[in-house]
């Protein structure tokens, strides 16, 4: 992709595959990142980097996510996908494209690089402790004071209960306790 700046905040782009388009971007000049791009000379040092042109105050921004709010002079946003568009990098729904045009808030990098860490975050490790039954309750519960003198409310877990373990009053006991309430707690071992 080769790009040139154009008069009144636009840019002329010349793909591989032959296309060439003209981008109005003067409704995202001013807003978000691109007050960056409010100064002339700054907007005319425009490059590219892949299918994304690239500013030197470190804004940028790919055609596909130019739609309505950045309207091309040509209705190349709204023709069949191309070869150039089918292969991106980054395959955004045009609703997510236009989106992030929309805002200005974020650079098409910025969005791509915040939705990249929007992984799912690895369950939290329970806290194993040791303590003594105290007292038995219906339902497979106990109370159980634990080696820091804390009491927890605790169930018995799935395996001791398959195996038919018995927990008696006395018994010392490793207790799974979850970091987000440290009043209750799940028993995983029994000590013989």
């Amino acid at each position: 992709m080769r790009v040139k700046p154009l008069n009144g905040y636009k840019l002329s782009l010349w793909f591989e595959d032959g296309l060439s388009d003209v981008y109005d971007l003067s409704p995202l000049i001013g807003k978000g990142v691109f007050q960056k791009l409010a100064d002339k000379i700054e907007f005319n040092k425009v490059s590219t980097d892949g299918f994304t042109a690239v500013w030197s105050c470190g804004v940028d921004i790919a055609p596909e996510s130019c739609t309505r709010e950045v309207w091309p002079l040509c209705l190349g946003a709204f023709r069949r996908p191309t070869l150039r568009q089918i292969h991106a990098v980054h395959l955004w729904s045009r609703y997510e494209k236009s989106t992030i045009a929309r805002l200005g808030a974020l650079s098409y990098a910025a969005a791509v690089s915040w939705r990249e860490k929007d992984v799912p975050v690895k369950k939290e490790d329970a806290i194993e402790l040791e303590g003594k039954v105290t007292e038995p309750l219906p339902n497979a519960m106990f109370r159980v004071e634990l080696e820091n003198g804390a009491s927890v409310l605790c169930s018995i877990s799935g395996k001791i209960r398959m195996n038919y373990i018995r927990i008696l009053p006395g018994d010392r006991v490793v207790v799974e306790i979850s970091p987000y309430d440290l009043t209750r707690g799940r028993i995983t071992y029994r000590y013989k």
